[in-house]
């Protein structure tokens, strides 16, 4: 039985708009890496009101919710 030639995929060769494609998605991750590591792991306004709190006095620690999140990361090992 014969092969149904319109059934065999068509490989075809990159051209210079597939290749200015891939510069321009290139480009754009590179800028997303960029910030991406520019990202602070901090949250700065939480700071400004624990620092506030500080200076204040008001500063309060909730021993129950520390050591419940100490039990809570403990129990996932």
């Amino acid at each position: 039985m014969p092969i149904d030639q319109s059934a065999v995929p068509r490989h075809r060769h990159p051209t210079l708009g597939d290749s200015m494609e891939l510069t321009k998605h290139n480009q754009r991750l590179q800028e997303v890496e960029h910030n991406i590591a520019n990202l602070s792991d901090v949250d700065k306004a939480r700071v400004a009101e624990i620092r506030q709190a500080l200076a204040n006095g008001t500063f309060t620690i909730d021993i129950d919710k520390i050591a419940q999140k100490i039990f809570e990361i403990e129990s996932q090992r």
